[in-house]
């Protein structure tokens, strides 16, 4: 392992050893290891004791599970740091009166302790004439006959900063990067400071959404704890910024599925029976930039230094989580490396970040389309191309929503908070924030540009799609065609088995008189075949009939009715109308209007022959048509009722004891139809007693007279 401090190098550049800040670092002090460092963080998260921790008890936060994660990789194999360099990238940066210096962080091998931790001096690069301020302070002499420039007793600190640039890329296994991710941030800590706005950090970046942190009246703090010594706050302003996109993660294993900087979406399928193991996976990611500036004075008001973005004459640091490998190393010039510049920077990186895994997505989508095509509408047995359709739209849906929310978020910034920022930044940072200003504007301009392109593809598979529905049904409704053949087929084979079937049947019969002979069978048998060709074409005959004869049809009575019921006595025309009367239970006409009552006179005298009429006929003729006639097509308004019950203009509700009621009236139907039949069969018995005692008496008179 690495010895982390910066004193046993072997040897220094040609240069002035120059201390700028009285600063202490909290993990620089006793460690010396990088496993020493990241013990010590992990066992201070451990040791971390609030006052109020009964929240910690309900849920796990994700730092916690960050750190837990890490702790187990560590105890079960061992850790080398510098296999972990490959992915980072550290610059720093000295700024002298206004003029940048920038030098990779590690000069040699074993000095890995300046890649974590801030230098404490200042060293002059090799090759420059007079990089270093022209007055050195007072308590510097110079080490090294060759040290000719060295700074005045005037020089003053005050207008000098010291900044690092770290980048982390994204090309690491999720363990690895969860040790880097508790690494950097943490070791900008000063002594005993408390680590609130690391934490937060840490937890808005595993959060995985848009989001940007500006810097409020107050310092974010961790929650009070018991031993308050290791919660000092210094002169400090914090921004942070995250930007969500998502990511395309061929051959994961199944236990990146389940990460805690990642959260695994969707399987992207482009052919069957495809291994788990080998399954390209959508993740969701997250690309986080830390902006931070302190001065090394413990502040007694614990407010955010706002003034320090004006005027960054302090330890500055921009870490930038998830970025590409290009913008780790593409700062231009030395003009452009200042704090607000480099902050603009990490958010550039992030947008291309997104860019370029969206084109990634989108190109692997596109060749999987591209290799699927096989000069061919219709889907195999496997359904692979319409597997490979839903999954790219899936993707292409989650891939614009993605991109949709960070140029959303990204307009609302720039517009905003970001325009602020840079309209009052330093007049020194000018070049660096107009350069990667224009850059911020060109990734958005081809972000919006991918997220046409992701929008045209999305469109083009739903053609496909559509044409595969489209074919698949033509086919389907071609083969249910097909099928409908060949079950007329066998309808008509059936056809003409039936008659025999029937006719063997009959004869198979014990019943069967011993008269029947062999040859009465085909006589049968051709009768059952007459009426099978018959029956297969009764509409056809119906139909000709039709058209032969008139059509019937229900109509009012016409003049030859009206002359027929002219010529019939008024006895007989009331008769007849008092039966139709009785069996039409659409005329709403009373019975009684078919009888005169005497009003007037003499006709007194024969109203109980009226009344008798009255009771005899008129008032079974009453019961059944007001009664017996509606409880036997009680039935028929029931069915009534049934078609309508899906009718919005009619509102049928049930209620539990009208089942018992329409149960009663449903078993006395029988006996209704029974006293119905009976009151039929009664008036024409009446009507025959009224006749015969009227035609008695006539006869008598005529022979008597």
């Amino acid at each position: 392992m690495s010895d982390i401090n910066p004193a046993t190098s072997p040897s220094r550049p040609l240069g002035i050893d120059v201390p700028w800040f009285d600063f202490e670092l909290h993990y620089g002090l006793s460690s010396r290891s990088v496993k020493e460092v990241l013990d010590e963080i992990l066992e201070d998260l451990t040791t971390y004791t609030p006052i109020h921790n009964w929240d910690n008890k309900l849920t796990i936060k994700p730092l916690d599970k960050l750190a837990g994660e890490v702790r187990s990789y560590i105890s079960k194999q061992d850790f080398n740091f510098n296999t972990l360099l490959r992915f980072t990238r550290v610059e720093e940066v000295w700024a002298w009166d206004g003029t940048n210096h920038v030098r990779p962080a590690i000069q040699q091998a074993v000095d890995v302790g300046s890649h974590l931790f801030f230098s404490k001096q200042v060293k002059r690069p090799s090759g420059t004439d007079n990089p270093s301020p022209p007055n050195p302070p007072k308590d510097i002499t110079p080490s090294h006959p060759s040290e000719v420039n060295a700074p005045s007793e005037d020089s003053n600190p005050s207008n000098h900063s010291q900044g690092r640039i770290v980048y982390i890329t994204e090309r690491d296994s999720h363990l690895n990067r969860a040790i880097l991710l508790l690494l950097y941030p943490f070791c900008n800590r000063l002594q005993y400071e408390d680590c609130g706005y690391i934490s937060s950090f840490i937890e808005r970046h595993l959060d995985l959404r848009c989001f940007l942190r500006k810097p409020y009246h107050w310092q974010q703090a961790s929650g009070p704890e018991l031993d308050s010594s290791r919660q000092k706050c210094y002169k400090r302003v914090t921004i942070s910024c995250h930007i969500a996109y998502l990511k395309l993660d061929i051959n994961a294993p199944d236990n990146d599925k389940e990460i805690v900087d990642r959260i695994y979406l969707s399987p992207v399928v482009w052919g069957p029976a495809i291994n788990d193991s080998e399954l390209p996976s959508l993740l969701k990611a997250s690309s986080s930039i830390l902006f931070t500036l302190v001065v090394p004075e413990e502040s007694e008001s614990h407010q955010e230094e706002i003034s320090l973005l004006r005027n960054p004459q302090a330890l500055w640091t921009v870490l930038v989580v998830n970025s590409l490998q290009k913008f780790a190393v593409d700062y231009r010039r030395e003009e452009h490396v200042t704090p607000v510049a480099q902050f603009l920077r990490g958010i550039t990186s992030s947008l291309c970040t997104q860019r370029m895994n969206a084109r990634h997505i989108h190109d692997f989508l596109g060749e999987q389309l591209k290799s699927s095509d096989n000069n061919s509408l219709f889907d195999d047995e496997n359904f692979t191309k319409s597997t490979l359709y839903h999954s790219s739209i899936q993707a292409c849906d989650e891939l614009e929503t993605s991109i949709s929310s960070s140029l959303r978020f990204m307009r609302g910034i720039r517009a905003g908070y970001l325009a602020k920022l840079c309209h009052e930044a330093n007049s020194s940072e000018r070049l660096g924030i107009d350069h990667w200003l224009q850059k911020m504007e060109e990734e958005t301009l081809e972000l919006e540009d991918m997220q046409a392109r992701v929008h045209a593809l999305s469109s083009q598979v739903r053609e496909m799609r559509n044409a595969l529905n489209g074919v698949t049904s033509v086919l389907e409704a071609r083969v249910a065609v097909q099928q409908g053949n060949r079950m007329k087929t066998l309808g008509y084979l059936a056809t003409l088995y039936l008659p025999l079937t029937a006719t063997s049947a009959l004869y198979s019969m014990s019943v069967l008189p011993t008269s029947a002979s062999f040859a009465s069978f085909f006589i049968v048998l051709a009768i059952f075949i007459l009426l099978t060709i018959i029956g297969l074409n009764l509409s056809a005959l119906l139909a000709l009939f039709a058209t032969v004869t008139p059509r019937s049809r229900k109509k009012t009575p016409g003049p030859i009715e009206g002359n027929l019921m002219s010529k019939l006595p008024p006895w007989m025309e009331n008769y007849i109308r008092f039966y139709m009367n009785v069996f039409d239970n659409s005329n709403e006409l009373s019975l009684k209007d078919s009888f005169n009552l005497p009003v007037t006179g003499r006709e007194w005298l024969t109203l109980p022959i009226y009344l008798a009429v009255y009771v005899t006929r008129i008032l079974p003729a009453l019961a059944m048509r007001r009664w017996l006639l509606p409880e036997i097509l009680y039935p028929r308004y029931k069915w009534l009722l049934f078609l309508y019950r899906h009718n919005r203009y009619v509102t049928i509700k049930y209620h539990p004891i009208l089942f018992v009621t329409d149960f009663i009236r449903f078993t006395l139907i029988p006996a209704w139809v029974v006293l119905a039949l009976c009151i039929v069969c009664y008036f024409p018995i009446l009507d025959m007693l009224i006749g015969i005692l009227i035609l008695i008496p006539s006869t008598l008179i005529k022979a008597f007279s």
